[in-house]
């Protein structure tokens, strides 16, 4: 009875399906902020290499770069950080494998980071889509698609011209100098009215 009871629990977590999730810090961002997406999977088992590609509003988000992540930025061999078109809204092709010598991974695990630009405002999701996990005999493994949604809220505050900031600076500390005679010593205040 005891084997029939271990047999269905061991069918039971085999028939569950790896899960992908994105994740960021927050859901909303200001334009022209940088933004975070980490792509992880969870209750994955005999994960050996995997490949997945990513699309986004490309007139919300800029992708600026693709990094290894969790387990696979130890153990992996082969990172490929993907193509990106930011023209589309997409990366294509965020791959990693396993070295030789590593086990293959059971359990959850950051797979990439995505940083973005917020560039526009508005609503995207960021997707996973044509993804490949496959185990350490190089069979598929069942997984359910990542989807995060972001939002960029407003415009970028203009910055001040630096060099119109270091002329006020200069002009406060001659005004003070003048208003000062132990800081201006005996030089005459160019500013002074007669």
């Amino acid at each position: 009875m005891f084997f029939k009871i271990l047999g269905l629990f061991v069918v039971g977590v085999a028939a569950q399906a790896a899960t992908l999730t994105a994740t960021s810090s927050q859901t909303s961002y200001p334009v022209g902020s940088s933004v975070r997406v980490d792509l992880a999977v969870s209750n994955v088992a005999d994960l050996y290499a995997f490949q997945l590609d990513v699309f986004f509003d490309p007139a919300i988000l800029s992708a600026q770069a693709v990094d290894e992540a969790g387990y696979f930025l130890s153990n992996g061999v082969s990172f490929s950080p993907g193509s990106i078109d930011d023209a589309a809204g997409n990366i294509r092709f965020i791959a990693d494998a396993l070295g030789g010598s590593s086990p293959a991974f059971d359990g959850s695990t950051p797979l990439a980071s995505l940083t973005f630009a917020a560039i526009g405002a508005g609503t995207t999701n960021v997707v996973s889509a044509n993804m490949i996990l496959l185990d350490s005999r190089l069979s598929d493994i069942s997984a359910s698609p990542a989807d995060l949604s972001l939002h960029v809220l407003g415009t970028p505050v203009p910055e001040a011209p630096a060099y119109g900031l270091i002329g006020i600076g200069v002009l406060g500390l001659i005004l003070r100098s003048c208003r000062h005679p132990s800081i201006a010593g005996n030089r005459p205040c160019p500013f002074e009215w007669r």
